[in-house]
């Protein structure tokens, strides 16, 4: 029998796109820098206009195999047509979530609710603060005040307010356009920082960076815990 689509909503798919994203925590330039996908075509599929017709099927492709590499996983059906479970994540690529068939059906659901829950909480967070900016934890630098997979989020300072930031716990970007979670220190000179994991054991190449240029310090203002699900 075959099967019958409803027809495509550039705009809610625009939504969906943008709702992945937000679970990666970047920008639409660090997804550029992370993924290789244009951040200016990243903002067509996001935001579709009567000019553009938004998400393409290999676009769809681009984005689902990007975020398979950061361990989001999703199917073109979904980001399309909504059919089937959202967005599932996990820290392992090489292994299911589950290996029984019923609960795979179970988890999946549950997950994306949380993930829409957390989406929802940025954009607050965001609309609510001036500056701000919302990342995901992606190492083991600052355990065990934040684990991989958290979102923390903080209102930026700039150049001389950047002092004001000092000994606080911070998402900072660097020049490059890297973004870290370290506690600021004073560095040799004036304008240059010092940058520190909290995790003696933590498996960052580089435990403490010296005399950094950085462009911002947001001191983290609020954390959000993904939930665990015990089966």
């Amino acid at each position: 029998m075959m099967k019958i689509r409803a027809k495509i909503d550039p705009i809610v798919v625009g939504q969906r796109v943008r709702s992945l994203r937000a679970l990666t925590g970047c920008t639409r330039e660090i997804f550029e820098k992370n993924t290789g996908i244009n951040a200016a075509t990243l903002r067509i599929w996001e935001c579709p206009t009567k000019k553009n017709h938004g998400l393409t099927i290999k676009g769809a492709n681009r984005i689902i195999n990007a975020l398979q590499k950061m361990n989001i996983y999703c199917t073109s059906d979904w980001l399309f047509y909504g059919i089937g479970n959202g967005p599932i994540t996990s820290n392992t690529t090489n292994s299911p979530l589950v290996s029984d068939d019923s609960l795979s059906q179970f988890i999946p659901d549950l997950l994306w609710e949380d993930e829409i829950n957390i989406i929802r909480e940025i954009e607050f967070f965001k609309r609510i603060n001036k500056d701000a900016t919302v990342i995901s934890v992606t190492d083991d630098s600052m355990e065990p005040l934040y684990s991989i997979g958290d979102y923390v989020g903080g209102k930026k300072f700039f150049e001389e307010q950047i002092l004001e930031t000092l000994n606080h716990i911070s998402i900072i970007e660097l020049v490059d356009n890297t973004i870290l979670i370290r506690k600021i220190k004073s560095g040799s000179t004036s304008g240059k920082y010092n940058l520190i994991c909290l995790n003696i054991d933590t498996t960052s190449a580089q435990p403490i960076l010296f005399d950094q240029l950085i462009i911002s310090s947001a001191p983290i203002i609020w954390v959000r815990k993904k939930g665990i699900i015990h089966v």
